[in-house]
């Protein structure tokens, strides 16, 4: 009865290591990845430059401040540019009593050149008719030439009165535009990062008063050695990383640089992010650019069983299962990579503890 127990054990034992499931191992084509390390920056930033010269009177903005674009920054002392705008407007005051003047003066002309021209013709016709000497039609015909010239010379005073009237007007608007940069506009849309002045500080055209960014769309900048450079193109996604936040995001490359840095031998990548607000300009973050693919084996997480340290699989050999040491690389969501230890083909147990 003894032995007739033990053969009935000895054949569900052999029946669990015949029938346990079974898990074929496949390689799996996977791409080669270069991680570079960038840092996201906002994907639109602009320093706002002074554009004319002067004490600045007034800021009206902080660092952390929001804007909407044409929303008033700062203010440039513009005493001497008001003075200037005066000057000029008079000076089209001026310009335009001297058009009057001469459109005055050509009436008067038009007038004296008709009575010049009928007159004239009064003693041709009397010369003709022998009743008036050469000397008198000679005399008819200088005053007509005169009041002729006299009408020519009004319209080219109406003409060089109206071009200083044009020069006058253009001078006030080169004025008004000099006037409009002692307003220091945002640009557009966004938040203010940096603040460069303060009231009482001289600015000058192309001193730094703000830097601005756009606060909800991010990119991530980053510097890829050179022997990437063919990896990357315009419009590829590429796989972003930001660590601190534990965030993965698909990104769009928008630029790549057309040169190497060569004190680094590499190029910048800009990568689109698209509106996260969460992100902020300045965060750490690591971008992920294939290069090229391999096979890695690819085995199931329950397949996998420990020994302290050692990690150990169940490979079938003819009808027994023999464990045997492996190497793993990187966990992924349906097991793990093996770096050694197994190979395409084997067959081992899809779960470790199952097989005894």
């Amino acid at each position: 009865m003894q032995t007739k127990t033990i053969f009935c054990l000895l054949l569900l034992l052999m029946s669990s290591n015949l029938f346990a499931a079974e898990h074929l191992v496949k390689s799996v084509e996977q791409p080669v990845v270069y991680q570079a390390v960038g840092t996201v920056h906002s994907s639109v930033e602009a320093k706002v430059m002074a554009q004319t010269s002067g004490r600045v009177t007034n800021t009206f903005v902080g660092i952390g401040t929001v804007v909407q674009k044409g929303k008033e920054l700062a203010t440039i002392e513009d005493k001497e540019l008001t003075l200037r705008r005066k000057q000029a407007e008079s000076g089209v005051e001026v310009a335009n009593a001297q058009v009057l003047q001469a459109e005055h003066g050509r009436l008067g002309a038009n007038a004296a050149l008709a009575r010049a021209s009928s007159e004239y013709e009064r003693v041709k016709k009397m010369h003709r008719q022998k009743a008036a000497t050469e000397q008198q039609l000679e005399q008819a015909e200088a005053v007509f030439k005169q009041a002729k010239a006299s009408v020519a010379a009004a319209t080219e005073a109406i003409k060089a009165a109206k071009a200083a009237v044009t020069r006058a007007s253009a001078s006030v608007k080169e004025v008004e535009v000099a006037l409009s940069y002692t307003r220091v506009e945002a640009p557009f849309n966004g938040l203010i990062t940096r603040k460069f002045v303060d009231p009482g500080d001289l600015a000058w055209p192309g001193r730094p008063l703000f830097e601005l960014i756009d606060e909800t769309k991010r990119r991530l900048e980053a510097n890829i050695r050179e022997g990437l450079a063919g990896h990357i193109t315009l419009g590829q996604k590429l796989k972003v990383t930001i660590p601190s936040m534990k965030l993965i995001i698909e990104g769009t490359v928008e630029e790549v640089s057309p040169s190497a840095d060569p004190s680094s031998r590499t190029f910048k990548v800009k990568v689109g992010l698209g509106e996260n607000k969460n992100l902020l300009p300045g965060m750490f973050g690591r971008l992920d650019v294939p290069t090229d693919t391999r096979k890695l084996v690819h085995i199931p997480q329950k397949a996998v069983g420990t020994m302290g340290q050692l990690r150990l699989v169940r490979v079938k050999d003819g009808q027994a299962w023999r464990r045997r040491l492996i190497r793993l690389g990187e966990a992924h969501a349906n097991g793990f990579v093996v770096l050694s230890g197994l190979k395409e083909g084997e067959i081992i147990a899809s779960s470790y503890e199952e097989v005894r």
